[in-house]
């Protein structure tokens, strides 16, 4: 909702709130900044695990084939999950079956790992960023500080401040 307001810099407006040096509240170059830092790591962790289930997918027949070429033993087919030979023993078919049901396990629990870091990584990020916010926004309640005197109306510039400062 903040980031909506912020990135359409449709500010907040009270009819009586006035201030002579109230500076520009707008942060969408720090929620870009976040915005950016989860789309490179979402590319960086999705390129890292894409790899690596490549290379787990395709280990055990490259392992199966270089067994078969150096004419050693080969102990049954070559499986990428182990210890999961339902179907060989009926036929081809059968190891055929096992291999693709194993394939499309392999591939969703990559894609429910992608899925649950990319969430823990992006509420870590979104929380940095509301932290960042939040201390910007609480900054700036007491004003510059340059006069001190009571007065109405640096009270009300203050309590919207805090209203604006506990939105976030």
């Amino acid at each position: 909702m903040l980031e909506n307001m912020q990135l359409s810099k449709d500010p907040i407006s009270y009819a009586e709130y006035q201030s002579d040096s109230e500076e520009c509240d707008s942060f969408s170059d720090s929620i870009n900044i976040y915005t950016n830092k989860f789309r490179n790591t979402a590319t960086i962790l999705t390129r890292v695990y894409s790899f690596t289930a490549i290379v787990f997918m395709v280990s055990p027949f490259v392992e199966y084939y270089l067994c078969k070429l150096r004419g050693m033993e080969c102990l049954g087919y070559p499986h990428i999950l182990p210890n999961w030979p339902l179907l060989d023993d009926l036929s081809i078919f059968g190891y055929i079956l096992t291999v693709l049901g194993e394939f499309i396990s392999a591939v969703y629990c990559v894609c429910v790992h992608v899925a649950f870091d990319m969430t823990a990584i992006g509420v870590m990020i979104f929380v940095c960023g509301q932290f960042s916010l939040l201390r910007d926004y609480s900054s700036r309640i007491g004003g510059k500080g340059k006069r001190c005197n009571i007065s109405k109306r640096r009270d009300e510039r203050a309590h919207f401040r805090i209203v604006r400062c506990h939105q976030t």
